[in-house]
This record gives C-alpha cells, structure tokens and sequence, in this order.
C-alpha cells in the first residue's frame, strides 16, 4: 500500500496514551494504530449510508404498497382476523399435545 506523505496530528494528551497503549498491545507503531482506525470508521460510515439508503428505499416501497392496498378497498384489518384465528387453534392444539391430550 503506497502512503502520501506524512502529515502532523496532534492529539489530546490522554487520547495519545491510550491510542499509544492499543498500539502497544496489537503490535505496531502508533502511525499504523490510527491509520488503520481511520480506514475501520470509513467503511463503517460507508455501510451506514448503505443501510440508511436500504432503509429509504424500504420506506418508500411499503408506503407505495399501502397506497396501492388503500386503493384496492380492501381492510388490512380484514385480512388478518382469519389469519388470526388459525394462528389460536393451532396454539389450543400445541397446548393440549403438550398437556397428553393429543388431538387426532
């Protein structure tokens, strides 16, 4: 990896310590330490920006499909009770299966 020329940072003194100590610990110059820390948080702002770009689009995509059910008449209310209601007669079944009351 080619790197520009060197510039001059400085750091708040307890910032250095610890960014120092890190170094320390994983084995390379301080350089490295906050160069590598600095490629870590752009591709963690880069996949941010994807996820919040993902999350619009999802945003986007069910407001178009509320629109379009709105515009179908239909009830989502509506469409959910019957679904409802098989959901709590399967879980009556699983009780009474797990009670010894197994239902043929």
């Amino acid at each position: 990896m080619a790197l520009s020329d060197s510039i001059k940072v400085r750091l708040r003194e307890g910032q250095a310590l610890v960014y120092a100590a890190q170094a320390e610990q994983r084995g390379v110059g301080i350089a490295a330490f906050i160069r590598d820390r600095l490629d870590q948080i752009d591709r963690v702002e880069e996949e941010l920006a994807s996820i919040r770009a993902a999350m619009i689009d999802m945003g986007e995509t069910l407001d178009e499909l509320r629109d379009q059910f709105a515009g179908t008449g239909n009830s989502a209310s509506a469409q959910v009770q019957p679904e409802l209601g098989n959901t709590e007669r399967r879980s009556d079944r699983n009780a009474d299966a797990v009670a010894g009351n197994c239902i043929a």
